[in-house]
């Protein structure tokens, strides 16, 4: 197995990308740059854009996470970003090149840093809604390390859903009196108890740009509480990632170590 000391790492997401070169022969924190996700036709040139940044010399092998699924050729698929069986083999200088699922990558930083038995199920919200479930220590997933893409069966919770609703003004979602901050936060109440019912998890961690930006205090406050009503004898343990600890971009320098043991 290689071991790299030096990954470019890219985060895409539906609304933006992030990328960072990690040391880890130095253990670097991530400290990474942001641009707008260019999507459709311009999203390959973008993703070449930001490696030609960088000088041949300045990594080992380049590691990507984004919001839809990929083959074993690089070839790549995500409605939100609105690319289909694009290939991506040849855009890293010729350096090896591992590409996953980001919520996938999202749970490989979970791995690594709770090394408990305990069974998660991360629920990451941005430009749509995507999950992972680690159980007991193993990410478990189907194909193509995809799971819980539940945007496709009416849980309309990410920024695609709100613009599609003229919903740009996301302050309605901090205030619980208001009738679309209501009906929002039953929506992620339903997606608790769907969660609850069919994987019975010891937590359920909550992230993504929704999240961070347009969750309130308050609002957080009151979906733990509500989980006291889910079952009289079980209830998961509800908690938020926070967007200073970077766990994509973490995750994503641990998935070309991940990729080769398997």
């Amino acid at each position: 197995m290689t071991r790299y000391a030096k990954i470019l790492c890219i985060d895409v997401g539906g609304t933006y990308t992030k990328y960072s070169l990690l040391r880890l022969d130095k253990k670097s924190n991530p400290s990474p740059h942001k641009e707008k996700t260019v999507t459709g036709k311009g999203f390959l040139p973008f993703i070449k854009g930001i490696i030609n940044k960088y000088k041949k010399g300045d990594f080992d092998c380049t590691s990507i996470g984004f919001p839809g699924i990929t083959t074993e050729k690089m070839k790549i698929s995500a409605e939100n970003i609105n690319v289909k069986n694009l290939d991506l083999s040849d855009v890293s200088l010729n350096k090896p090149i591992y590409i996953a699922n980001d919520v996938f990558c999202n749970a490989l930083a979970q791995l690594n840093k709770n090394e408990d038995k305990k069974v998660r199920v991360l629920v990451i919200i941005g430009t749509s809604i995507a999950m992972a479930l680690i159980h007991e220590g193993k990410i478990i997933t189907g194909k193509n390390n995809i799971f819980g893409e539940v945007s496709d069966i009416g849980f309309e919770l990410g920024m695609l859903y709100l613009k599609n609703n003229n919903l740009t003004d996301f302050s309605f979602i901090k205030n619980l009196s208001n009738l679309e901050s209501v009906k929002y936060f039953n929506k992620v109440s339903e997606l608790i108890k769907l969660i609850s019912a069919i994987f019975a998890p010891d937590q359920i961690v909550f992230g993504g740009g929704v999240v961070f930006h347009h969750w309130s205090k308050e609002f957080r406050l009151k979906l733990k509480e509500s989980t006291k009503q889910l079952f009289s004898m079980y209830r998961p343990e509800i908690n938020f990632q926070q967007e200073k600890d970077f766990d994509n971009i973490k995750g994503i320098s641990l998935l070309p170590t991940y990729m080769q043991k398997i």
